[in-house]
């Protein structure tokens, strides 16, 4: 290392004193040590920057893709809480729509409820005002297609004749057992099986059944399965051991439609002349069937 020529060549200045000389020269030698010390250590200093530095950019290097890394979990972590915001916000929200539609098929079902009063009678068969409106409905689909081919509408009455039973002592049966019953029977689809059929109970005529598109021999086979079916069918007496059997009589009408009937029907009426025809079939001894047939020559029977 070479040292600065203006510190070598630096002048003494001085007198006839020798101790002059002496601090002078004394301040020259600091002088050199200072700059000599600097020269050296600024040049030890300067290659442990850059180690350092060297050090600080390849640990950089090493390190950043583990710092990208952080930064992505960071990230990740920090949308994983906002799915948790958002899912417990769902759950929430899911929760009062839970209680609403509780509230809402509640309440569904008590208008439900409501309008099967007004659709079905107790005994599970639809209305009768309802039923009569279904019946008018048909009259007037059977009046359109009798433009072109006549057409019939059958309508049976029947009731209940009597008890018959294995036991000498009176039979207690009730009524309302056997008239769910024989609904049932009607309901299954076994007697009466067309879709199109329409059944229902009144209180002072019995049970009806209208056929659209039925003329006289199908209006019979319905009747005679009725009678078949129901008296099959066995009742347990209450109170007492005793099986116990029922008959019924029908009555019906078989009524032609062409295209001079009227659009509309006294449907009352029909089933009236339905039920006076059951009233003679019990006359008659019951447990039979009658039917009336009002139709033109050009009907299909």
């Amino acid at each position: 290392m070479e040292l600065k020529e203006s510190a070598i060549k630096a002048p003494i200045k001085g007198g006839n004193g020798g101790s002059r000389k002496t601090e002078s020269f004394d301040s020259m030698l600091s002088g050199w040590a200072r700059i000599a010390v600097n020269e050296v250590f600024g040049e030890v200093d300067g290659q442990v920057r850059e180690d350092i530095r060297m050090k600080i950019e390849k640990a950089k290097l090493l390190f950043s893709p583990v710092i990208e890394l952080g930064k992505s979990l960071l990230k990740g972590e920090m949308e994983i809480l906002s799915l948790r915001r958002t899912v417990q916000t769902l759950t929430s929200e899911l929760l009062e729509a839970q209680e609403v539609i509780e509230k809402l098929s509640d309440q569904f079902d008590e208008k439900r409820k409501e309008i099967d009063k007004y659709l079905y009678d107790m005994n599970g068969l639809l209305n009768p005002e309802l039923a009569k409106v279904i019946i008018q409905r048909d009259w007037a689909l059977l009046k359109r297609e009798a433009h072109n081919t006549p057409q019939s509408l059958s309508i049976l009455n029947f009731s209940v004749d009597q008890f018959t039973s294995r036991s000498l002592s009176a039979p207690v049966v009730d009524k309302v057992t056997i008239l769910n019953a024989i609904s049932q029977i009607l309901q299954n689809g076994e007697i009466v099986k067309r879709g199109t059929d329409t059944m229902f109970f009144e209180k002072d005529r019995g049970f009806v059944v209208a056929l659209p598109r039925c003329g006289r021999k199908g209006a019979e086979e319905t009747a005679s399965r009725l009678r078949d079916r129901i008296e099959r069918n066995i009742f347990e007496a209450t109170g007492k051991n005793t099986k116990i059997r029922v008959t019924i009589s029908v009555g019906g009408l078989i009524k032609g439609i062409t295209e001079n009937s009227p659009m509309e029907a006294d449907i009352d009426a029909l089933i009236g002349e339905a039920h006076s025809q059951m009233i003679e079939a019990r006359k008659e001894g019951g447990n039979r069937v009658l039917l009336e047939i009002h139709y033109d020559d050009d009907v299909a029977h």
